[in-house]
């Protein structure tokens, strides 16, 4: 166990590594024109390294429900188990078939360890299915994410949901096998029924300007009667029961950076809006799983705006912030658009990582 870097400057460590090797891909970019060995090398070695890092870092962090919130609370399911505690029918199956196994045959330390596994590992698999080579700029953008330490760290079994979904639709061409690795996001944590409910969609709308409409109006509807969808959507559950109820549990005084309409996180999740909107329709980017990824992100990124003024509704909008990174960098890790287009790579990823750098200080703080 990690326990000799004080817990209150664990996640300092952690965002400055990043921040160490964005710029490092920075000036790699800025210097190398893209098909230099030694970027196949960088792409080959990094990403293992980053990949063992975290899930050494992240895995062996700790046992803190102070720094890590919900970390006591799966110590504590697992010791229960361990104790002898029938398992728990009522929640996310999956996860809790997965706890209980552990319980039975390995140690609280080993639990938490093969829980980043499964979070990392299915996007780095990911990665290297999408882009075989320039895998490391995919998968440290997904590593930059605003969102991605929170869910290895505090709410674990939205993130490892959701890295099970990337790795899913990344094996679209096996349909059998996507289907069940899409099950298991949705056993391990029930608020991916919205994503799979978009994805599923996407096959039968295709036109990607009546998402952009969609997302559009979800401002407006948001505007205009913002309250009463909460309190519909609560009621509908398409998150999960744990989700909605968020959606209607009064905040404590130290929670008010999750409540109230949140501007700062609109102009955000509207930065792959755009990116989807010049590559798809200005540069008629034809690729059809980008497509139905954009499409998935717009319609569960829409519904998040709509109830934007709810109380935790920044949990709801991790549903479509795990995509935020593949929709960004995915059309220009697949084909070129631009002269000199490597040193833009690392232009994106830095700024990508910029309001990450910038906005979880201010989180975190």
């Amino acid at each position: 166990m990690i326990d000799f870097i004080p817990l209150e400057y664990y996640y300092d460590v952690y965002i400055n590594f990043i921040l160490f090797l964005v710029l490092c891909i920075l000036v790699h970019t800025f210097t190398l024109t893209g098909y230099e060995n030694r970027i196949h090398n960088l792409n080959k070695f990094l990403s293992l390294f980053l990949l063992v890092f975290l899930v050494i870092y992240l895995g062996f962090r700790p046992i803190s429900g102070r720094f890590f919130t919900d970390m006591s609370t799966y110590a504590l399911s697992f010791e229960l188990y361990q104790a002898g505690n029938p398992l728990y029918m009522d929640g996310d199956l999956g996860f809790e078939l997965f706890t209980y196994a552990l319980a039975k045959v390995g140690s609280i330390h080993l639990f938490f360890v093969l829980s980043i596994i499964l979070y990392i590992l299915p996007l780095y698999i990911a990665s290297k299915i999408w882009f075989p080579n320039y895998y490391l700029f995919a998968f440290i953008m997904l590593l930059a994410s605003f969102s991605f330490y929170t869910y290895g760290v505090n709410g674990m079994r939205n993130g490892i949901a959701s890295s099970l979904f990337i790795l899913g639709i990344a094996l679209n061409k096996r349909t059998a096998l996507m289907i069940i690795i899409l099950f298991l996001s949705v056993s391990i944590h029930q608020s991916m029924k919205l994503p799979i409910l978009a994805f599923i969609m996407s096959y039968f709308i295709i036109d990607t300007k009546k998402y952009l409409l969609f997302w559009l109006f979800s401002i407006a509807i948001s505007i205009a009667i913002g309250p009463t969808l909460v309190s519909l959507f609560s009621q509908l559950g398409l998150g999960g029961e744990k989700l909605s109820g968020y959606l209607s549990t009064k905040p404590s005084a130290n929670d008010f950076k999750s409540v109230g309409f949140r501007y700062d996180f609109v102009l955000y999740s509207a930065v792959p809006v755009f990116a989807g909107y010049y590559f798809i329709i200005k540069r008629n980017f034809s690729d059809v799983l980008y497509k139905r990824i954009l499409h998935t992100y717009l319609i569960c990124n829409g519904m998040w705006i709509m109830i934007n003024t709810a109380n935790y509704s920044n949990r709801f909008a991790y549903l479509s912030w795990f995509l935020m990174a593949i929709v960004i960098c995915y059309p220009y890790l697949k084909e070129i658009f631009w002269k000199n287009q490597f040193y833009r790579i690392g232009i994106f990823t830095t700024l990508y990582f910029g309001f990450t750098y910038f906005m979880s200080y201010i989180y975190y703080a």
